[in-house]
């Protein structure tokens, strides 16, 4: 998994409700006290924006960034660096919702705009660079993917440090296209560099660092190291389920890379019973978010999640053939 480096409130999922309710009170208070046009205004609407991204509701995120764009792009004008973040966080939420061309054409805009305005050393433009990276990868285009994250390496490294979270998220994002690629040890190398980093950043019970070791126990089960990448598959699911709370979605993928080590590991019984909860909640989230999404929304979010189900039926074949109970 990619990381698209998106700033935003380090808060538990638990506190992400009360947060929101505090934002939108000062919201009310800024709105009253500023008007609706006023800078400030808009910055707790980007606020309240982060939240909701952090809690995985995409398209209500969305809303409030693009709120706090139109407002930026009016008072502040179309150079200025804090219009440059709000078109940064509507491409992150284009992303979550699998809508990857349109969040490429805001990183853009983005980008941009901090190379003008900040220079080409700044780790803002780093940021958009990378973001701009995580849209060709995840449009399956790994090559210019890597030379995108090449580049926003570079800079990191040289403004921030090697011990910096966004350098270690870059590099993360390094190893993720050369695992693409089918280069498995250059990128698990990568991956135990950046999750070294992460935990001495964050500490062990921090989402950013169950990606990495989710990262690392993916790269030991293509290299059939099954127990190595079942043991890290746990330790990343519970890390996630701990901070960010079951329903998120990013709570879902390490699921199925357990049922993958089980199913390879002959515990049969476990896997049908991950697999299970796999497809179960994935279609909660899918279903949910049609609730909301407009057609051609649909579509794209679909697009981003059918692959896991194209993969369910073989999947459940095999375990049927060993296990037929």
């Amino acid at each position: 998994q990619a990381v698209a480096t998106l700033k935003y409130q380090d808060q538990g999922h638990s506190d992400l409700g009360k947060a929101i309710s505090n934002f939108e009170t000062i919201a009310e208070i800024r709105k009253e006290l500023l008007g609706e046009n006023h800078p400030d205004y808009a910055m707790t609407l980007n606020d309240i924006g982060f939240c909701y991204f952090a809690s995985g509701n995409y398209d209500k995120a969305l809303e409030y960034h693009s709120r706090a764009a139109d407002i930026r792009k009016s008072a502040l004008g179309e150079t200025h660096p804090d219009y440059a973040t709000s078109l940064n966080n509507i491409g992150g939420c284009f992303s979550g919702l699998g809508d990857y061309s349109k969040a490429l054409e805001y990183h853009r805009g983005a980008a941009e705009i901090r190379k003008s305005a900040l220079g080409e050393t700044h780790p803002d433009y780093a940021s958009s660079l990378n973001n701009i990276g995580s849209c060709y990868s995840d449009l399956g285009d790994y090559g210019k993917a890597l030379k995108f994250y090449q580049e926003s390496s570079d800079i990191f490294k040289s403004a921030l440090g090697e011990d910096s979270p966004e350098y270690a998220q870059s590099i993360n994002n390094l190893g993720y296209c050369h695992s693409r690629l089918g280069e498995y040890d250059r990128a698990l190398e990568y991956y135990q560099k950046s999750s070294d980093i992460l935990k001495s950043a964050f500490g062990e019970d921090h989402p950013e660092y169950a990606t990495s070791i989710n990262n690392i126990g993916y790269c030991h089960s293509l290299l059939g190291d099954y127990r190595d990448a079942l043991e890290l598959f746990k330790k990343s699911l519970a890390i996630r389920k701990s901070f960010l709370g079951d329903n998120h979605p990013d709570c879902i993928s390490p699921l199925r890379g357990i049922g993958v080590c089980e199913l390879n590991l002959n515990d049969y019984q476990s896997a049908s019973d991950d697999f299970s909860e796999f497809y179960s909640r994935m279609t909660s989230i899918v279903v949910s978010a049609f609730g909301y999404l407009p057609n051609r929304s649909r579509i794209k979010y679909w697009n981003m999640y059918a692959p896991y189900f194209r993969y369910q039926l073989p999947m459940l074949s095999r375990i049927l053939q060993s296990y037929p109970s």
